[in-house]
């Protein structure tokens, strides 16, 4: 028994081509998708290390009386000193937020960093 033409022709070039167009939109929508994603992942989880560790300076100046200005990454980097400031949330921040700066104006202690789309700031009053 012979087939006839109709049914040994199975797909068309241009249903082909027309299905591999659709499947790398698909493709390319996932991946920016994904790289959004991550990049958000990363901006949220910044923030709140910068938060926690704003929180956490602020709270502990107000004990100790302490200024701010000696807050940066030398502290982490030397042997601890007889400050009685715990400095391991600000070693942690200074290593995984870039160009990380603690400064202090009048009561409110700012931390600034260079994220992945700009400059980001958090501000916490001193007590």
């Amino acid at each position: 028994m012979l087939l006839s033409d109709k049914e040994m022709s199975g797909f068309t070039l241009m249903e082909l081509l027309a299905a591999l167009l659709i499947t790398s939109f698909l493709a390319i929508g996932v991946a920016q998708y994904l790289a959004a994603a991550t990049q958000v992942r990363l901006i949220m989880h910044q923030d709140t290390l910068a938060a926690r560790t704003a929180e956490d300076l602020a709270r502990q100046l107000a004990i100790s009386q302490s200024p701010p200005g000696h807050l940066n990454a030398s502290r982490c980097t030397s042997k601890p000193s007889s400050s009685s400031l715990d400095t391991l949330q600000l070693c942690r921040a200074y290593q995984k937020l870039p160009q990380l700066r603690v400064r202090s104006q009048g009561q409110q202690l700012t931390l600034s960093w260079q994220g992945p789309t700009g400059t980001r700031e958090v501000q916490r009053p001193l007590f």
